[in-house]
C-alpha cells in the first residue's frame, strides 16, 4: 500500500485519538470505472455516485471529496 494512502494513515491517526474531520471512505474498483473514460457505461461509477450522495447526507454539506490517487500533495 502506498504510504501516503489515507487507508493506511487515517486509521492510525484515529487510533491515536487525534482530531480528524468526519471521514467516510468509499471503496471502489478502479478497473471497474475505467470504461467511463472511453464513453462507456460503468455500474461501478454509478455506485460511487450513490455512495458519495449518501455519505454527504450522513456528514452534511459542505463536504470535501478527496481521492487517494489524485491529490499528489506529497509529490512536490
Amino acid at each position: 500500500m502506498n504510504r501516503n494512502s489515507a487507508l493506511g494513515w487515517l486509521p492510525k491517526i484515529n487510533a491515536a485519538g487525534l482530531p480528524t474531520p468526519r471521514t467516510i471512505i468509499i471503496p471502489y474498483s478502479h478497473r471497474a470505472i475505467m470504461p467511463i473514460f472511453d464513453g462507456e457505461p460503468s455500474e461501478e461509477f454509478g455506485n460511487i455516485v450513490s455512495a458519495t450522495h449518501k455519505a454527504a447526507g450522513t456528514i452534511g454539506l459542505p463536504v470535501f471529496i478527496r481521492t487517494d490517487i489524485g491529490s499528489a500533495k506529497h509529490s512536490g
